[in-house]
């Protein structure tokens, strides 16, 4: 038999380093895995504000094309080159009341 056996004082001691040193193994696994979570949310994060920067940019881009077609003078443009509509002239409006 072990010699820790044979008294109940160190029977005791030993039980409790070992529970303390089970304590201190198991906390620290947990604190690699919370920190583990950290790290791997934080580059998550930061994957989505780089994606919302470019949603961003598209969005802005985007506004300027609708801009630009919806432009009054290429629209005009387009409606006399494509479909051959020009302005009426005097003669040919008619007010109605």
């Amino acid at each position: 038999m072990p010699v820790f056996l044979y008294s109940p004082r160190r029977l005791l001691a030993f039980v409790l380093l070992l529970s303390l040193a089970l304590s201190v193994f198991f906390s620290a696994l947990s604190v690699i895995s919370n920190v583990h979570a950290v790290r791997t949310g934080y580059v998550e994060l930061n994957q989505l504000y780089e994606e919302e920067n470019r949603q961003l940019q598209q969005h802005g881009r985007l506004l300027l094309e609708r801009s630009v077609l919806l432009n009054f003078y290429r629209l005009e443009a387009i409606a006399a080159e494509e479909l051959g509509m020009k302005n009426p002239n005097a003669a040919q409006v008619e007010v109605l009341e």
